[in-house]
């Protein structure tokens, strides 16, 4: 998995050569993580104008064992697309994992993708 740190956007692509989707084995997928604190209120934005994103975020329990926390909150279906989950709150302080796929079997292409600490004042804003 890529490190990810909070306000990072990294390129990324999905290809035949990527691992398929825990949740969805048809879809390929990439995988991110970063450290989070109980209560932290964090963003994730997907986009991309090759394929339909999707996003699913997991707590790392251990170097094995992950727990899914939730899955897009929602996403737009026109291209470009962008996949969301937006203002989740942290559970847990430790290691999270994000699992970067598509809505579409064997879609490939280019995305980016963020994770943010929006504030409260900050009005939501999909594209982060």
């Amino acid at each position: 998995a890529v490190p990810l740190a909070f306000g990072q956007t990294i390129e990324g692509s999905l290809c035949a050569c990527d691992q398929r989707d825990p949740v969805e084995p048809r879809c390929y997928s990439d995988a991110y993580v970063f450290s989070g604190t109980a209560g932290q209120t964090i963003s994730i934005a997907m986009n991309s104008s090759e394929f339909q994103p999707y996003l699913t975020l997991y707590k790392k329990e251990n170097s094995t064992d992950m727990t899914m926390l939730i899955q897009n909150g929602r996403f737009t279906s026109i291209l470009p697309a962008t996949a969301v989950i937006g203002r989740y709150v942290l559970p847990q302080t430790g290691m999270y994992m994000i699992i970067a796929s598509s809505t579409i079997f064997d879609a490939v292409g280019s995305y980016s993708i963020t994770v943010n600490q929006p504030s409260e004042s900050t009005p939501f804003d999909p594209q982060i």
